[in-house]
């Protein structure tokens, strides 16, 4: 059969030739727009963001360190205050005389000597390692 004078063969091998040249045209039109290809964002260079992200961890860790730092203040001065209200407890019975309790001199006065100097050393090693 014929077509414009043609048989149906060469038919199809000018339209197959027709599709190759297409096809090559089309990879060239991809291969320019991907070359030609600028991103909106600007770029940032390794190293910037390397030292960005260096910043922000650093800025987390001191973040944490001052919870942590604050968690054991708190719960210091929690067990010193404690502490204090159970030496003045010992005290006002010893003043009053609370149900017969009755220390003597030497131990009253070793307690309450233990206690003052226990807590002066906490607030001292406190201030000394959470503030330096």
């Amino acid at each position: 059969m014929l077509i414009d004078g043609r048989t149906i063969e060469e038919e199809v091998a000018r339209q197959e030739e027709e599709l190759d040249q297409i096809n090559v045209l089309l990879n060239q039109k991809k291969s320019e727009d991907l070359t030609s290809y600028t991103p909106l964002v600007a770029k940032k260079e390794i190293s910037t963001e390397i030292d960005d992200r260096a910043r922000e961890l650093e800025n987390k860790a001191f973040e944490q360190d001052i919870k942590l730092k604050k968690i054991s203040l708190f719960t210091l001065f929690f067990f010193l205050a404690f502490e204090t209200v159970a030496i003045f407890a010992f005290a006002y019975f010893q003043a009053v005389g609370f149900n017969g309790f009755k220390l003597e001199q030497w131990s009253f006065n070793l307690l309450v000597s233990a206690t003052i100097a226990q807590i002066t050393y906490m607030v001292q090693m406190t201030v000394k390692h959470l503030f330096p």
